[in-house]
Order: C-alpha cells, then sequence, then structure tokens
C-alpha cells in the first residue's frame, strides 16, 4: 500500500512538472516581429485593377497599363505555436498616375496614399537561419488626389486594398532581412529589415 501512494505520489509530481515545462515551451514559440519594408513598384489598386481590366476584355476595349509608386510600411506580428503569424501593417505610399479614363480625356494625378491592412503569415519551411513563407493582407487606402487642372483642389478617397504575397524569405534569426514577391500595396518586390523579439 506504502508502495503505491510513493508511486501514484511521483507520478502526480511528474505530470505537474511536464505541465508548466509545456506551457514555457508554447510561450518561447510566440515569437513578435517588428518589419520595416520598402516596395519600389507598389499598387494599392488591385481589385479596381482587376474590375477595370476585366470590363475592358469584355468589351474588347484596350486594357490600360499600370502606373507602380513607392511603399514604405511597417509591420508588426505576432507568432502563434503554429505557423500561422497574425499582424498589422502601416504604410505610406507616393507616386504619379497617369490615368487612361474609360470615358474622358488622359489625366495625370500625383497621389499620396496612407494604408493599414491586417496580415495573416503562413512559415512554409525554416532551415537554420532562412525562413521560407507566405503573405496575405487585407485592408484599405486612404488616398489624397492633386489634379493639374485644378491645382488648388485636393480630394480624398478611401479604397480596399490586398496584398498576396506567395514568396517570402527570411534571412537571421533576432535581427535579419527579408525579401518578399508578390503583388498589392506592399509593391511587386519588398525587401527590409526585420527583427524578432
Amino acid at each position: 500500500m506504502i508502495k503505491f501512494i510513493i508511486t501514484s505520489k511521483l507520478v502526480m509530481l511528474l505530470l505537474l512538472g511536464w505541465i508548466p515545462a509545456g506551457e514555457c515551451r508554447a510561450q518561447q514559440s510566440a515569437n513578435h516581429e517588428l518589419q520595416i519594408g520598402f516596395g519600389p513598384w507598389a499598387r494599392e489598386q488591385v481589385l479596381d485593377d482587376m474590375l477595370s481590366n476585366s470590363f475592358r476584355s469584355l468589351f474588347r476595349l484596350p486594357i490600360h497599363s499600370f502606373d507602380f509608386s513607392e511603399s514604405y510600411t511597417l509591420t508588426y506580428r505576432y507568432q502563434t505555436p503554429k505557423r500561422l503569424a497574425l499582424g498589422l501593417t502601416a504604410g505610406l505610399t507616393k507616386g504619379s498616375t497617369f490615368r487612361d479614363e474609360l470615358f474622358s480625356s488622359n489625366t495625370s494625378y500625383g497621389h499620396t496614399n496612407a494604408l493599414m491592412a491586417i496580415e495573416a503569415k503562413f512559415a512554409y519551411r525554416e532551415v537554420r537561419l532562412w525562413s521560407f513563407y507566405g503573405v496575405a493582407g487585407l485592408g484599405g487606402y486612404m488616398v489624397k488626389v492633386s489634379n493639374p487642372q485644378n491645382p488648388k483642389g485636393k480630394d480624398i478617397y478611401v479604397f480596399p486594398t490586398n496584398q498576396i504575397t506567395p514568396l517570402g524569405v527570411r534571412y537571421g534569426k533576432g535581427l535579419g532581412g527579408f525579401v518578399e514577391i508578390g503583388y498589392g500595396y506592399k509593391g511587386i518586390l519588398n525587401f527590409g529589415v526585420s527583427s524578432k523579439f
């Protein structure tokens, strides 16, 4: 009987000892990441591009070319114990756009866009200091447009935007660099520095 009590107490102590250890491992796998990026070929109007060009191709009208901007973004991500990281991105985009309007004359616009988006990052694989991942983001951007035909007037619009990044590569443990290839508010190519803590 005494052997049974001692054995059961040892088993209970071992089980209780493993529970905090399991929680600590889960907390260690949940990382924070701060990312500062630059995208030389950003395009916030992804949804507008798809709808506009679908309409134009349906009526056999010429497809208009896209003008890209420079994107500066700051992203915070929280890494869950699984392969998924959730984050928030804020950014600024500046550039000029030459628009071929459907029913009016061609117009050149200067624009400054502020954006905010939520993102999900999925880790494909991690090999030593290399990380391979993909990102999907959805949010909105605010456009402040100046028209050269009306220099005193500036218009403000809010539109939806998104980012699809099928391939991202990060190198480094704590402080590192990254390169992402995709399409949307961060650009076709987005690169910068990243810090995990």
